[in-house]
């Protein structure tokens, strides 16, 4: 549907759970739109319409969002780092790199 400014409307939309990471988004009107659990990360929301959006339980690793309209909009338990697990991941990886190098008489 278009706006009255003739930009695509998203809404309302139901993208509970949908992967929009890096998606760009710039202006999008997703007022009213349920978010729930997305995964937003890196994506690119610079002056979108997020009214009355529910962002529960969402991703926003890096999410941009410079100018965005945030008014009644629902944030519970949003997530906005990654994971520890990949911190966690790399440390693993680097013990191994230390056995190994142990291991080859290093």
């Amino acid at each position: 549907e278009k706006g009255e400014n003739g930009e695509g409307r998203l809404w309302p939309a139901n993208l509970s759970g949908a992967d929009l990471s890096g998606a760009n988004l710039v202006g999008a009107d997703l007022g009213n739109a349920r978010l729930v659990g997305a995964n937003l990360t890196n994506a690119n929301l610079t002056n979108a319409n997020l009214e009355k959006a529910v962002l529960d339980e969402a991703i926003l690793a890096g999410t941009e969002l410079d100018g965005a309209k945030l008014d009644g909009a629902s944030m519970e338990n949003t997530v906005d780092t990654l994971p520890e697990a990949d911190d966690e991941t790399a440390e693993d990886e680097e013990s191994i790199d230390d056995d190994e190098m142990v291991a080859a008489g290093a």
